[in-house]
């Protein structure tokens, strides 16, 4: 798809068959070379002016740098993101906002804040019916085992406690 838009001259599609390489690649550890698609996807959405793509590809480069450990990237690249979906009104990604967040508190052992942050990002995708992003999967339930083995279930408070299995 991505050939046929650049022999089209239509760049303003680019960003998407990009994003789905970029999650591909992330889904298959290759961090480095999914971190470089997921920047050309956002240039492609930045060009173009398609606000909830750039929203997207940020809180994706926010979970590359999360595997990677590098949380003040990270960080910065979720605050983006949901500085952008909050201007144009786009709740979709608020729970992947949380997730990540959840995660960078798992990296820096705040144990009480990733329990409410993974714990409200579970919340908000099972009372819409969804399920987590499978890119998203694997350090989900890698941050939330942690967070357990770490932080007394028992301890978590509010609404959020009976979307946690314990």
């Amino acid at each position: 798809a991505k050939a046929l838009y650049m022999e089209a001259g239509d760049k303003s599609r680019l960003s998407m068959p990009t994003h789905i390489m970029a999650e591909a690649t992330r889904m298959l550890g290759r961090l480095p070379e999914a971190t470089k698609l997921y920047l050309e996807s956002l240039k492609f959405a930045t060009e173009a002016g398609n606000k909830i793509m750039i929203a997207v590809e940020n809180v994706n480069l926010a979970a590359v740098a999360i595997q990677e450990r590098r949380f003040d990237d990270a960080e910065r690249h979720m605050r983006h993101s949901l500085q952008v979906a909050w201007e144009i009104r786009n709740s979709y990604l608020l729970p992947y906002e949380f997730l990540a967040a959840g995660q960078i508190a798992v990296g820096r052992g705040q144990w009480s804040r990733a329990a409410k942050l993974l714990g409200a990002a579970d919340g908000i995708l099972k009372a819409c019916g969804e399920q987590i992003d499978p890119a998203d999967k694997k350090g989900f339930d890698a941050a939330t085992a942690e967070t357990k083995k770490a932080y007394d279930p028992k301890k978590i408070e509010g609404k959020w406690q009976k979307y946690w299995n314990t």
